[in-house]
């Protein structure tokens, strides 16, 4: 992991992926100062897939599907707009973008 973080950067998606601590450890490898890469961290919108405030229930609900593979593109693809500050970590936003582009 720690590899892979050293080999591109250190950013919103890698500490979101690989935690603090792996890229802390990356960063001293890297000569960048741990507390910086500590602050970016404490200023991610999320931190794991349980702080997207949508549940699994919600978007079956919206769409009227049943439970499917389909999770993972709608998560991963809410992990990246909310990393990337283009939606925001919010129950009802987060539902009007799944009716917008799942439905």
């Amino acid at each position: 992991m720690i590899k892979e973080i050293t080999s591109s950067q250190i950013d919103e998606f890698s500490l979101y992926k690989y935690g603090l601590y792996v890229n802390q450890e990356a960063a001293v490898i890297l000569g960048l100062d741990k507390s910086e890469v500590a602050s970016l961290y404490e200023n991610l919108p999320i931190t794991t897939r349980k702080d997207i405030d949508i549940t699994s229930e919600d978007i079956m609900n919206v769409l009227h599907k049943k439970p499917g593979p389909y999770f993972r593109e709608i998560y991963d693809t809410l992990t990246e707009k909310i990393l990337k500050g283009e939606i925001v970590n919010s129950n009802k936003e987060l539902l009007e973008f799944v009716v917008q582009n799942y439905s």
